[in-house]
């Protein structure tokens, strides 16, 4: 009965390590909740960027679905609960640059069709109103009827930015078929836990 006891203890004591995925040297959360639901990790990453001949892991990344998908292209339409947590891991990221980030990407996922969100997008990227430092942890937030939320390290950043087409674009960054970097094509394949 002793030795079950301390089997029970050792178990415990190593349940939170399992419940978080390693990525780098960042422990990506196994769940998070968005808008009162809790969402499991669906696969997790690390965005790397390549600048001359050097590879810089600028942050590492996890996406959080009611259900487990591999599928892309639903997770992108699902007007469902779902979220981003990025790990930054860089000390050269600024706000500038992740507002320019943002603003390829989305381009990237709309097929250059930014016109319809313009507005949103200038919205979302007026959120990132300082620049991050190495182990800050933004949080990306979709929750139907209400839209996309922003928060750095747990603080929120503004009103939530309304609409499905907007979330559709958001998601994308990391999820749609027009993405053309090799790197984040690998980001993509981990976020869908392949």
């Amino acid at each position: 009965m002793k030795k079950l006891a301390v089997v029970m203890m050792v178990l415990l004591f190593l349940c939170p390590a399992a419940m978080a995925k390693k990525v780098g040297d960042v422990e990506v959360a196994d769940s998070i909740t968005v808008g009162g639901q809790a969402l499991s990790l669906n696969g997790a990453g690390e965005r790397i960027k390549k600048v001359a001949f050097i590879k810089i892991e600028v942050y590492a990344a996890g996406l959080y679905l009611q259900a487990k998908s591999a599928n892309a292209q639903s997770i992108i339409d699902a007007d469902a609960p779902m979220g981003i947590r990025m790990y930054i891991t860089t000390g050269m990221a600024t706000k500038e640059k992740l507002t320019t980030a943002w603003s390829e990407g989305f381009e990237t996922a709309t097929g250059d069709n930014v016109d319809p969100i313009k507005g949103e997008i200038a919205k979302f990227n007026a959120l990132f109103k300082t620049d991050p430092k190495e182990g800050d942890m933004y949080e990306i937030a979709y929750v139907p009827g209400q839209g996309i939320s922003l928060a750095m390290n747990g603080v929120s950043q503004g009103a939530p930015i309304p609409g499905l087409e907007f979330k559709k674009a958001v998601f994308g960054i990391w999820l749609s078929d027009n993405i053309d970097d090799d790197y984040l094509n690998d980001l993509k394949a981990n976020l869908l836990g392949k």
